[in-house]
């Protein structure tokens, strides 16, 4: 399905769910926020939230509280850095939930910052903190969570709306939903009719359930001690391709396919070189999580890391994990496949044929982050990646450190992207909703057409009834006609712009700096569209959902004050343009 296919669809369900413009907002908030396809200012990992703040915390303390260290990690500033933040979010979030809710969190947090970073010295105390620090860590997701329902239930201000969004986001993410689930699920639940509020929670959130996960293991014909390594409840079991199993429903099945896909890729890899272990055997646990895309990479993760003991006991030999995985629920009986993925694109040229020697070795080690299927792995490969590239700390000619150069860099490619993106999202919202508005229609004449049809054939009582329902289904067709006109008005507007920044039939954008004054936020908007395309703006207030908001506050158009420390009014200068492809 295509993105206006997807977001015309949302439109229209949203519609016939009856969610007011406020309830659309949230619910995309939600969705975009969580969507791992967003760019990073859009995504929740880009947004500092409380619900992830604590979390954070817990984990540093209960790394620091591990016995048999010698140096404590990580650093106790970096972890009081954390504690510091943690405490600026709770104060944050304080405002947008009921009052009182988040006090005992936030005096737990006051009492380790108190404490300063001799309060994190030993083991101990950082054992009795984490211990405190997870005893309040429901407490802030009740709050939170109870916070969104209120702002699903009432009005609520635009701010409140945006940081409950992050929050629930936060959550979603932390929690292990998969996004395309996610979205599937609230597709569901829209095409359902109403939704509230507790029945949108417990689409999102879903309460934790058992899964069942199965993936292969090259390279040994037997797992040996499987029940000591992994947790006893998961009923962990290593069997060869050919031995039957149980407990799988319907997902018996699946289970055969991907035995035999291994079997069968095996068998190919010895024909082409006869150096392949020839080993395999079939892993089947279960696991906890909230929806079969979460027990399928957790399943994976833990899969890996039973095989880590493996591979440290058997040093010569190399024991893997095959990219398939195979998740089944069997509550629903429903199973899900998944691979590895390996993302392609069009076709593909290098950056530049002129790379100096120095820069191999960090594009080798990134090039190895990219395709490695760890994520702490991959972010340490990162790190390695940039120790390569000699970024220090040391003060340059121009006093400024190998970091902040690179942190400037970082900074105008997002708002390069926020820029890049506000314009997909206008085409594709805009797009979404003329398609919409097209379907509503077509549908509404259709059932108009078919009544005024019956209603002459009718007689007597039924006539009148059917001639009423007629009238109604008419009167329903003409408000629709005139959203349709207005939506084709804001289509044509869309076109005009795209003439005017030169938008091929590619949808590429080749006049960022006219885009930006189409598009600079109020009060500083300037005519300069205006006065030479001769066309007026789309009028926000047809649009619907998150871009008004985006739009009328201005959030997209302008990078986040930490992007910029000088302020959105560098991307007005002629250097910045430049710098971010503006001619």
């Amino acid at each position: 399905m295509s993105r206006v296919s997807a977001a015309s669809e949302l439109i229209r369900l949203c519609r016939r769910a009856g969610l007011k413009d406020d309830q659309q907002c949230l619910l995309e908030a939600v969705l975009v926020a969580s969507d791992p396809r967003a760019v990073l200012t859009r995504h929740v990992s880009g947004e500092p939230t409380a619900v992830a703040a604590i979390a954070r915390v817990h984990s540093a303390l209960e790394s620091r509280a591990r016995p048999g260290r010698e140096t404590l990690q990580p650093f106790a500033n970096r972890a009081f850095a954390l504690v510091e933040a943690a405490v600026e979010e709770l104060d944050k979030a304080r405002l947008h939930v009921s009052s009182g809710r988040l006090d005992g969190a936030v005096g737990v947090m006051a009492s380790i910052k108190a404490g300063g970073t001799t309060g994190l010295g030993t083991a101990e105390d950082c054992r009795s903190k984490a211990a405190q620090v997870d005893a309040t860590r429901n407490d802030v997701r009740d709050a939170v969570v109870d916070a969104f329902a209120r702002a699903w239930r009432g009005s609520v201000a635009e701010v409140t709306r945006q940081r409950l969004a992050l929050e629930l986001a936060a959550l979603c993410v932390m929690e292990g939903r998969q996004h395309y689930l996610l979205s599937d699920d609230v597709r569901t639940a829209l095409s359902k009719g109403g939704l509230e509020a507790d029945q949108l929670l417990k689409v999102l959130l879903p309460t934790e359930r058992k899964f069942r996960v199965a993936v292969v293991v090259e390279g040994t014909s037997r797992l040996e001690s499987l029940g000591s390594l992994m947790d006893p409840t998961c009923a962990a079991t290593g069997a060869s391709l050919d031995e039957a199993i149980t407990g799988w429903g319907r997902g018996t099945s699946d289970v055969k396919e991907l035995a035999d896909m291994a079997r069968k890729a095996a068998e190919t890899r010895r024909g082409w070189s006869r150096d392949q272990a020839g080993g395999q055997v079939l892993l089947a646990f279960s696991v906890h999580a909230r929806d079969l895309g979460g027990a399928a990479l957790l399943g994976r993760r833990q899969a890996s890391e039973a095989l880590d003991q493996y591979v440290a006991g058997q040093r010569t030999s190399e024991i893997r994990l095959r990219p398939e995985t195979l998740a089944y629920d069997p509550g629903s009986d429903r199973t899900l496949r998944l691979a590895v993925p390996a993302l392609g694109t069009r076709p593909v040229r290098p950056l530049t044929t002129g790379w100096p020697p120095a820069l191999r070795e960090s594009l080798r080690t990134a090039h190895i982050a990219r395709v490695i299927e760890a994520p702490t792995t991959a972010a340490g490969l990162c790190w390695a990646a940039l120790e390569a590239l000699d970024v220090k700390t040391k003060k340059g000619a121009d006093q400024k450190t190998g970091i902040e150069k690179l942190a400037q860099a970082l900074s105008l490619q997002a708002a390069r992207q926020q820029v890049v993106d506000l314009h997909q999202r206008l085409r594709t919202a805009v797009a979404a909703e003329v398609a919409a508005a097209h379907a509503a229609h077509r549908d509404a004449q259709a059932t108009a057409d078919g009544l005024e049809t019956v209603s002459q054939r009718a007689m007597g009582d039924r006539a009148e009834i059917v001639a009423r329902k007629a009238t109604a289904a008419r009167a329903a067709e003409r408000n629709l006609r005139t959203a349709l006109e207005e939506a084709k008005i804001a289509e044509a507007h869309c076109a005009a712009l795209d003439a005017w920044t030169e938008v091929g039939d590619d949808g590429l954008l080749r006049k960022p700096d006219r885009w930006l004054d189409a598009f600079a936020p109020p009060p500083t908007r300037t005519q300069r569209f205006a006065e030479r395309a001769k066309l007026w703006l789309p009028s926000p207030t047809s649009w619907v959902g998150k871009l008004r908001h985006d739009y009328a506050t201005g959030v997209p158009c302008w990078p986040h004050p930490l992007l910029f420390p000088h302020g959105s009014r560098r991307l007005r200068t002629g250097s910045a343009r430049a710098s971010i492809g503006c001619t």
